[in-house]
């Protein structure tokens, strides 16, 4: 896969967003898996909003436990 911006197939973004926020149904979730493990397009995609998703915790959870030292009296 080339460097560049994502493109997933047209009308996969939503389910793949909401797929990797654990926000779609149990049918959706089936399409879009079995989708996405036949389109190295929307599997990138899939894959790159994981790694955001998993950072933004990340960086929540530095940020909640940065908050919580710096209340400590």
């Amino acid at each position: 896969m080339k460097n560049g911006p994502l493109t997933p197939c047209v009308g996969m973004e939503r389910p793949l967003s909401a797929l990797a926020d654990g926000r779609l149904g149990r049918l959706m979730t089936w399409f879009t898996l079995f989708h996405t493990r036949r389109c190295p397009k929307c599997r990138a995609t899939y894959r790159a909003m994981l790694a955001v998703r998993d950072g933004l915790k990340k960086v929540g959870r530095a940020d909640l436990a940065s908050n919580m030292l710096s209340d400590e009296r």
